[in-house]
């Protein structure tokens, strides 16, 4: 095989890593795509059929105006640093492909294809990443060391040389080349991991497309959240430290509404306040609770809300944000809409049904009646009076309206249409079906007809709990609406009048794929998101690790004198019996070092001793010649067989027997002659 033909096999390898590089930056287009996906593999057919060679002033030309295309492209049509560089880069890729004769040129374009990695480091969070640029390792390593050797040959043997000589590229080429490679790979994860982390970037930006969300603005219509129930799309990852099963059932809580007019709910946008940061650097809610709390650590995929969730009532919070925000009905808010997935964690009561204490100032909004006919309004109350009767608390009440919904109506994310005139009606009164905004509907507005202040909160249920990585997986499907009802003495409390069919989402992923979903939430969790706060996490359980290693050894050390007198001696004879041990374990470690540096191939005695002899002649081997140059320039025929016997034992692997003995003195007594 020729140079030639084995540096297009290199190069178009590399340029394939490079181009699936580029293929994971979400902003580039499909036809984009395809298109230099073509022109690529119509490169390969010229470049092995026949090379060409573009001239320069039409090489120029393409140059200033892929140039100006990427001005074009960044300035008024993507306005993204990251989705325009990357589309110059490939064009310059596709470009160099038809221009490739010289050394010069495929490190040009080897050089491009790693600038495309570069672009897609900035841009994706998958972990395919991971398995290209080792890939892209492998191919650059190789491709040093086949251009190296090229130039080697021909340096040595003052012309071109288009054959490569035989044996060069065999197994264990490619087992150095794959030990190289793995050997980069672990210096660079341990340089990722050691070097501290900031929280900016040049390349900062938006990493993944925003993930449009319903029931967090200030208004929703009836239907908006079921429209998203038959959605598989992930909203966030909860992960529960130290739980190998669901240890309860969350709502992740997000926006309250309480204004409602017949087709949907509404609030005024009301003035947020800062939450507080607590002596340890948590934002805090301001309950105070001594339950017992539990963890939960949450991933959130980048939304078109500021709205951040947390399973109520969350107790504290910690983030990587600077500011957090609340309104009076307790919803928290980002100063703005995540750009990229966000990571922050979040404790709240292990135990309880999620009250909120507040003011009881302000209640009125609470208690509205949407815009019926008094003669509807009766009605709804009347069913309400009918329900609760018997019930001699609020919390009662509002249990028994709960219980009456759940059990009288059924779930359906198709309802039928009734004689009702409005939707409340229709579902209260004639179709009895429907999902939960009608569910969490009906039992606000009948609590408020007893004069019980109530709101609608939208937010996510708990979703499916991955067994593989201890985490819940929320998903569009997920979204859910509840009722808050205020309860005197306790505060804002929840209640799902949802029938149990209705919170059990439609979509379940099979274990090979949560397998894969765990895989992916490492990757964003420990690679992509990986933080200057992990690292000092680590730095501290490594110095209690290192801590408590060193009280187990002082403890082993010491127990013989601190035991008592009967157990004084089998103290001292396990702490002996475990020094000897360890100082057996250190000197059988440091014979087999010893052991693996004598068997090392020394040069041997018989050709120092040969170079002692012509030393004293005035002939002293360079740093640069090579054993067999040296022999020859000596001009001793027994030199040069001494050396080759010096060849076959230092780099053959054999060994001298007794004829070669003998043959080496005799060679050695003649070249002393020679010398003297």
């Amino acid at each position: 095989m020729s140079f030639s033909t084995y540096a297009t096999i290199i190069t178009y390898i590399i340029t394939g890593v490079g181009f699936t590089a580029i293929c994971l930056v979400e902003e580039l287009s499909l036809s984009f795509l395809a298109v230099t996906g073509i022109l690529t593999g119509l490169s390969l057919v010229v470049n092995t059929v026949r090379r060409i060679r573009l001239p320069r002033t039409l090489r120029n030309i393409l140059a200033l105006a892929i140039f100006a295309l990427f001005l074009a492209d960044y300035l008024f049509i993507s306005r993204t640093l990251i989705g325009s560089a990357s589309v110059f880069l490939t064009l310059l890729v596709v470009l160099k492909l038809y221009d490739m004769k010289t050394t010069r040129d495929y490190v040009i374009l080897y050089s491009l294809a790693f600038f495309q990695l570069v672009a897609a480091a900035a841009s994706t969070v998958s972990p395919a990443f991971f398995a290209v640029f080792s890939i892209f390792v492998i191919s650059a390593i190789w491709a040093m060391v086949v251009f190296n050797i090229k130039r080697d040959v021909e340096e040595w043997s003052g012309r071109k040389e288009e054959t490569i000589p035989a044996g060069i590229f065999g197994p264990k080429f490619v087992l150095s080349t794959l030990l190289i490679t793995l050997v980069s790979i672990l210096i660079t994860l341990a340089l990722f991991f050691m070097i501290p982390r900031i929280g900016i970037g040049v390349f900062k930006s938006k990493t993944l497309d925003t993930l449009r969300v319903t029931g967090f603005s200030e208004r929703f219509e009836f239907g908006s959240i079921g429209s998203v129930k038959l959605d598989p799309t992930v909203v966030m990852r909860v992960h529960i430290p130290g739980y190998d099963a669901p240890p309860k059932s969350f709502y992740f809580r997000g926006n309250t509404l309480y204004r409602y007019d017949g087709s949907g709910w509404s609030r005024e946008k009301e003035r947020r306040s800062p939450v507080e940061r607590g002596p340890d650097g948590r934002f805090v809610s301001g309950i105070r609770k001594e339950d017992r709390l539990i963890e939960q650590r949450i991933m959130l995929e980048p939304l078109d809300t500021s709205i951040i969730f947390a399973d109520a009532p969350w107790i504290s919070i910690s983030g990587r944000f600077s500011r957090l925000w609340t309104d009076p009905s307790g919803a928290l808010h980002l100063d703005s809409p995540p750009y990229s997935r966000i990571e922050y964690t979040v404790w709240s009561l292990a135990e309880g049904d999620g009250q909120l204490e507040v003011d009881k100032r302000g209640l009125t909004p609470y208690l509205q009646l949407p815009p019926e006919t008094v003669e509807d309004t009766e009605r709804i109350k009347a069913l309400a009076l009918s329900v609760t009767k018997g019930a001699d608390s609020a919390h009662g009440k509002a249990m028994a309206i709960e219980g009456y919904l759940r059990a009288n109506y059924r779930y359906t994310l198709k309802p039928r249409q009734g004689r009702g005139r409005t939707p409340l009606e229709d579902f209260l009164f004639y179709t009895k079906e429907g999902y939960c905004e009608q569910f969490a509907t009906s039992m606000a507005i009948l609590l408020r007809t007893i004069g019980i202040p109530s709101r609608i909160v939208t937010g996510y249920l708990q979703g499916e709990w991955n067994r593989f990585g201890n985490y819940f997986i929320v998903r569009q499907q997920d979204s859910h609406s509840w009722v808050e009802a205020y309860i005197d003495g306790t505060g804002w409390t929840r209640f799902d009048p949802t029938p149990n069919t209705g919170i059990v989402a439609p979509f379940r992923a099979s274990s090979i794929s949560l397998y894969i979903d765990t895989l992916r939430w490492k990757w964003s969790r420990y690679i992509i998101n990986y933080s200057l706060y992990d690292q000092i996490r680590i730095a501290r359980t490594a110095e209690l690790k290192s801590v408590g290693l060193r009280t187990w050894l002082r403890n082993v050390l010491t127990r013989g004198s601190s035991s008592g007198r009967e157990g004084g001696k089998s103290s001292v004879t396990l702490t002996a019996a475990t020094l000897i041990v360890f100082i057996a374990a250190l000197a059988v470690l440091v014979i087999l070092l010893k052991r693996r540096h004598s068997n090392r191939i020394r040069t041997p005695g018989f050709y120092m001793e040969m170079l002692r002899i012509l030393s004293k002649k005035g002939l002293e081997r360079k740093d640069f010649e090579t054993p067999m140059e040296f022999a020859a320039r000596s001009g001793l025929p027994e030199a040069v067989r001494l050396t080759e016997v010096f060849q076959r034992i230092r780099y053959g692997g054999t060994t001298l027997d007794r004829s070669d003995m003998d043959e080496v003195k005799r060679l050695l007594e003649a070249i002393k002659k020679c010398s003297d």
